[in-house]
């Protein structure tokens, strides 16, 4: 008799178990569900002729997406630098504010204008052949992190580099809006290479990164997406492009 009343314990025990991890499951679903829902309200509010109308530099929302409240943080791009379109003496004068000395920062400058396909000036060394180990692919970069696929970048200066840059906005930053380190890195070029990046244009394309969470206290969930707002000069096409779609901490 002890050994089925033991042998039932078990049973029923494992029972609870499962079905408080079914129901875990599902609430991890709804949360899901509910930050995606907040995240394509937010990419709605964003678009042009929305009311009401939402604007980059409104940086944080709270949205009811059912029976849960969500919290949307939105990271305005408009004032970092586009690493597939900014120059290569540009590039030297951010890795030198950033605090790589002067050579390092103009070869690295040099190598990363070469790597995507630009024409690295004579006294830079060469980048690896694209048979090489390295395969330089002379095309734009698909994502930051290959950045760190060329020559030069060190984990760590990539860690501190890229939450100045971005991909896909295809003009130069927006200047108001740019951060200190891209101020200084500005400044920097103009003086020492009378380079100016071009302003950004309203009518050109814009990118944002949309963070939504919801938290309860025993369960959580973040949404992050990252997504290329087309501006008037898209008219006739998409009005935004996802470009990044995942789930969790900032990487």
């Amino acid at each position: 008799m002890s050994l089925l009343a033991m042998l039932a314990a078990q049973v029923s025990g494992r029972g609870r178990a499962e079905i408080a991890a079914a129901r875990a499951l599902a609430l991890q679903a709804q949360l899901q569900a509910a930050t995606d829902g907040a995240v394509a309200e937010t990419i709605w509010h964003l678009l042009p002729g929305t009311q009401p109308d939402w604007t980059l530099d409104q940086a944080d929302h709270a949205l009811r997406e059912g029976r849960f409240d969500v919290a949307v943080h939105v990271v305005d791009d408009r004032g970092k630098l586009d690493a597939n379109l900014v120059s290569a003496n540009l590039l030297a004068s951010f890795f030198s504010v950033l605090g790589s000395d002067r050579r390092s920062a103009s070869s690295l400058g040099q190598t990363i204008y070469a790597w995507r396909g630009g024409q690295a000036a004579e006294n830079t060394p060469a980048s690896p052949a694209p048979d090489g180990p390295w395969g330089a692919p002379n095309r734009d970069f698909e994502r930051l992190d290959e950045l760190l696929l060329v020559p030069g970048m060190t984990p760590v200066l990539y860690r501190q580099a890229r939450q100045h840059l971005v991909l896909h906005m295809n003009q130069g930053p927006l200047h108001r809006a740019a951060d200190p380190v891209v101020q200084a890195a500005i400044q920097l070029n103009t003086r020492e290479h009378h380079e100016t990046p071009a302003e950004f244009q309203p009518d050109g394309a814009a990118v944002a990164e949309l963070v939504a969470s919801v938290r309860l206290p025993d369960a959580a969930f973040t949404r992050r997406a990252t997504i290329q707002l087309a501006g008037s000069a898209g008219a006739g096409g998409a009005a935004y492009r996802m470009l990044d779609w995942s789930d969790g901490a900032s990487p």
